[in-house]
């Protein structure tokens, strides 16, 4: 019998997957996109950027959410959530409606992250978790890579406003099996075995209630190891998408930056 806890990575992997490919499938489709809606490159620039908007503002929330209400809700609501708007992307009729819609589906995305770092933290025991997050990521980057080619052909296929809606059903069909599925705790979920039950609780962190603590943001903001990690990751996203596409000025349209 495959382990539960390997079952919620395969899970959490395939959305991953699906997470850039809803991602990067709007950069795929520009031309269609801007022919059909008649929009300039500025007015495209500032559609690109809607997404990071949405995505900065409310990933710090999303994690708060998954703190209070556990991954099982927030991922199957954010996930229904994004792919609303991933579909509503091919009903849209001008600039303003794709601009307020690709916010709105940057929002979505942005609790995917925090809500499976919630899961694997409840699920995962730590000598697993260095994996388990590494196979989470390579979905991400898989997810990219298989963009494009898996876009194009529906593209080809169905039209770019058809390709939005089917992605929309492959977000809700995830979405649906997840909460079906899924429990925050491993000890609350009705076919998990006691041994891999007994496994995970005996090897993952169990904080003291007593001790745990309100971290606040002005302490967060003073550490030094934050401060370093929020650069690296301003470097890398800025050595990824200006860099390359300064070397490659043809990838400019289909290169996205690396929001995790």
């Amino acid at each position: 019998m495959i382990p539960k806890r390997h079952m919620l990575l395969a899970g959490t992997f395939c959305l991953s997957l699906l997470l850039y490919v809803d991602r990067a499938c709007i950069s795929t489709a520009k031309e269609g996109i801007t022919t059909d809606l008649q929009l300039s490159d500025t007015q495209w620039g500032w559609i690109m950027s809607a997404f990071a908007i949405g995505y900065a503002l409310f990933q710090t929330p999303s994690g708060a959410i998954a703190d209070r209400f556990g991954p099982r809700v927030l991922l199957s609501s954010v996930v229904i959530l994004w792919s609303i708007f991933t579909g509503l992307s091919g009903a849209v009729r001008g600039f303003f409606s794709l601009f307020v819609t690709r916010f709105l589906f940057g929002a979505g995305e942005a609790g995917a992250f925090p809500g499976m770092a919630r899961a694997v933290f409840s699920w995962i025991p730590m000598k697993e978790r260095g994996l388990a997050q590494s196979i989470n990521f390579s979905g991400s980057r898989l997810g990219a890579m298989f963009a494009m080619p898996v876009v194009s052909w529906m593209l080809v296929q169905l039209g770019w406003r058809s390709m939005f809606f089917v992605l929309m059903a492959v977000g809700f069909l995830w979405a649906i099996i997840w909460f079906l599925w899924f429990r925050d705790e491993p000890t609350d979920h009705p076919s998990i075995s006691d041994e891999e039950k007994n496994y995970i609780l005996a090897n993952r962190q169990q904080p003291d209630p007593e001790q745990v603590q309100k971290v606040p943001f002005a302490l967060m903001a003073k550490s030094a190891n934050m401060r370093m990690a929020m650069i690296q990751y301003f470097c890398s996203n800025f050595t990824f998408y200006f860099a390359l596409t300064w070397l490659f000025p043809h990838l400019k349209e289909t290169v996205q930056p690396e929001y995790g």
